[in-house]
């Protein structure tokens, strides 16, 4: 009997299969692997030890890493308060005072919060529900802030809108200004006189050719020295 349930427990150590390495938490995947080896006799060397310290030593941030997040690159963003100053706390890890902590975690909150919670006295915890109240009603989000842009891309936005506005009464006022198309003329009005037409004669072509010597007249006439004698 004692026989069958060495051999079950056997078989149970051979079949277990360790989860998928945690990167961004190992200490928490050691935890699970060692309370699945805590009943199946791990050797008794260092070797288990080195590399475990080794693996997280890799893959952990450092205290410099995590003290350089939490001075410098650590923001409100779309956190809320209180949120922000519990992930100061872990970064922080017991390494800085819970007045240098409080400290930095005022200085990350809006200028209004700033204002508001100098003069409160109570601790952390209760500091920082306070500015989760504050927060929910003035309904501050460093994410959804509109940041006006720069004063001279504002000066340079309304000296285009000012030169697109003289151009536009440019236009308008040469319309006005500009003349109608005059009418064509009609078709009768501008025809071309024949040479003819343009040195008929009053006088029959005999006297407008010889004048007074002329043998023949042709009427109508208005020559003045007509006589019977030419007609």
């Amino acid at each position: 009997m004692d026989k069958e349930i060495k051999n079950e427990f056997e078989i149970s150590r051979v079949a277990f299969r360790p989860p998928p390495f945690w990167e961004h938490d190992p200490e928490i995947w050691f935890v699970h692997i060692e309370s699945q080896y805590s009943g199946t006799e791990p050797p008794r060397d260092n070797a288990y030890t080195v590399l475990k310290e080794r693996i997280i030593s890799l893959f952990s941030q450092s205290e410099n890493a995590r003290l350089r997040q939490l001075l410098q690159d650590l923001h409100l963003g779309d956190l809320g308060p209180s949120q922000l100053l519990s992930r100061m706390k872990g970064l922080a890890g017991g390494k800085i005072s819970a007045q240098l902590l409080r400290t930095l975690w005022l200085q990350r909150l809006p200028i209004h919060m700033q204002q508001i919670l100098s003069a409160c006295k109570d601790e952390l915890p209760d500091l920082a529900s306070i500015a989760d109240k504050v927060h929910e009603v003035s309904g501050f989000s460093e994410a959804n802030a509109v940041s006006l842009p720069p004063t001279d891309s504002v000066a340079e936005l309304r000296n285009e809108i000012r030169q697109l506005r003289e151009e536009v009464q440019r236009l308008a006022i040469s319309r006005r200004e500009m003349p109608y198309p005059k009418k064509p003329h009609s078709r009768s009005a501008s025809r071309t006189r024949t040479p003819v037409e343009r040195h008929k004669p009053r006088n029959c072509w005999y006297h407008w050719r010889f004048g007074d010597p002329a043998s023949k007249c042709v009427a109508p006439c208005n020559f003045s020295g007509n006589s019977s004698n030419h007609r």
